[in-house]
């Protein structure tokens, strides 16, 4: 069964990535981690795995953008009906 726009109804989609979402919790991440890195330098080493990891999080769970009206939604959600 094809996906469409919850908005519009078009079946013209698109996968895009969540690419804001990577750079808040990996940068963020990161950041905290390395202030980490000078009390305990065992923390340094986690740096890389966790930038790998909120990476592989993010790209496995694309977003679906409607080519027609631009409206962005995770597909593994329901839709919220509406009364118009």
């Amino acid at each position: 069964m094809r996906q469409q726009c919850p908005q519009c109804g078009s079946y013209e989609l698109a996968k895009v990535g969540q690419n804001d979402k990577f750079l808040k919790w990996g940068g963020g991440g990161a950041l905290v981690l390395f202030a980490l890195g000078f009390v305990a330098p065992g923390f340094w080493i986690i740096i890389p795995l966790w930038m790998f990891g909120s990476l592989a999080v993010y790209m496995s769970h694309p977003l679906l953008e409607c080519k027609e009206c631009g409206r962005q939604w995770d597909p593994r959600k329901r839709p919220v009906e509406t009364k118009s």
